[in-house]
């Protein structure tokens, strides 16, 4: 007799790398979506309030609300986020407005009448001779001068706006102010921006600014809200 047929032929079986492959894949699923996770979480807490404004329904969010330092005051910045989303966060927000909220009274008051207009950048000083004033992407702050004690410990006593004129990205208006009482105004329009910004002396701010393409150096006295002196900067 002939010899029986042989069993059909046994499928090879996977080799052991690419098990290994699988099972790291897996792995690198399953940590991809904790660390999704995680991420969601650990920023949940951290996502601006939403708000809408009393004369509109446009919304808005509250960038920040911190105590100003040596003052009975709370600034609240409020901002549009970028992109339309209500809960942008950080330097791609759109900031409109600055209120100061008095925590005895709980009164409120707005540096820009209303949230139509941008403002570029922000400067608050102590009314002390000197100190300055350093300008972020976004918003300028003071930079307190490390070699003056009554400097470091003077708190804001003024401040100044870079505006965005309506409908134009290059041109800005600037809003000075001082924190003790509610007069400001917009002593210089029509610039092409603020590149340096000091207190020549305690009622007065020395700045650099451009109208065009020309550079000047001008000192504006606060109590009065006008400028002083301007002078060109010749290049």
């Amino acid at each position: 007799m002939s010899a029986e047929p042989t069993s059909a032929t046994q499928r090879p079986r996977p080799h052991w790398i690419i098990w290994l492959f699988a099972i790291v894949g897996l792995l690198g699923v399953i940590a991809f979506i904790m660390m999704t996770v995680l991420v969601s979480w650990m920023t949940r807490d951290r996502q601006p309030a939403e708000v809408v404004a009393d004369t509109s329904a446009i919304r808005f969010v509250v960038r920040d609300a911190e105590p100003i330092r040596g003052t009975n005051l709370v600034q609240i910045t409020i901002a549009t986020g970028s992109q339309g989303s209500p809960y942008s966060s950080g330097r791609g927000d759109d900031q409109r407005n600055i209120l100061l909220l008095d925590r005895t009274s709980g009164a409120i008051r707005r540096l820009l009448p209303d949230n139509s207009r941008r403002i570029a950048r922000s400067y608050f000083l102590p009314a002390v001779a000197e100190a300055s004033a350093g300008a972020s992407e976004d918003v300028a702050m003071v930079r307190e001068a490390q070699s003056d004690t009554d400097t470091r410990s003077a708190p804001p006593a003024h401040f100044a706006l870079l505006v965005a004129q309506p409908d134009e990205g290059d041109r800005f208006d600037l809003l000075i102010g001082a924190l003790a009482d509610e007069r400001q105004s917009f002593t210089m329009p029509n610039l092409a921006g603020v590149d340096g910004v000091w207190m020549h002396s305690p009622t007065r701010i020395a700045l650099i600014v451009r109208e065009g393409l020309t550079l000047f150096y001008r000192v504006v006295d606060i109590p009065a809200r006008q400028v002083v002196l301007s002078r060109r900067i010749s290049i």
